[in-house]
């Protein structure tokens, strides 16, 4: 009977220690690891996004990515991860009868590999550690951002919760 009551208190434990402020429910009634959408941004993630006017004429340095139909365009210039940090990104957006923007991202956690959802839209994921990104969507037409949302995986917590469930079943055992 004991251990049963230490099985549970450190199961417990283990859910609330794992589970933390950024989760809506526990990685106890997960069945696997999830990514978990925190609201806006912390001031401190917005302001590492720049969005700037940049001049037409030249064709700009990157990868280019055409729009799914052809007439909008974007530039993407990765960091080069081969050197320390910290790193930076950018992406040039070009569409019809808007100005060419840039939007400068700082301290960036690895390369970004964006995609158009549509004609218009450019979808971001931007990880900014190991286990803390944001989720943007850019407008190409009007140069603005629509959408950025703060996201935690939650790839950690549920392992963490998997090894404490792992030890208590062991504790239960004996």
């Amino acid at each position: 009977m004991r251990h049963g009551a230490v099985a549970l208190a450190l199961l417990l434990a283990c859910a609330a220690s794992a589970a933390g402020p950024d989760f809506h429910t526990s990685p106890a009634c997960w069945d696997a690891p999830r990514v978990v959408h925190a609201g806006p941004p912390a001031a401190e993630f917005a302001n590492r996004l720049h969005l700037i006017d940049v001049p037409g004429g030249a064709t700009p340095a990157g990868d280019q990515l055409p729009a799914p139909e052809g007439a909008a365009r974007l530039w993407l210039r990765n960091p080069d991860t081969t050197q320390p940090g910290p790193w930076g990104a950018a992406l040039i957006v070009d569409a019809p009868g808007a100005p060419r923007r840039s939007l400068l991202i700082e301290n960036v956690g690895g390369p970004i590999a964006p995609r158009w959802l549509n004609e218009r839209l450019i979808f971001l994921r931007i990880v900014w550690g190991r286990a803390l990104f944001s989720d943007l969507i850019l407008d190409a037409q009007s140069g603005t951002l629509r959408y950025h949302e703060q996201a935690h995986d939650g790839r950690n917590a549920f392992e963490q919760y998997q090894a404490c469930l792992l030890y208590t079943s062991d504790a239960a055992d004996e």
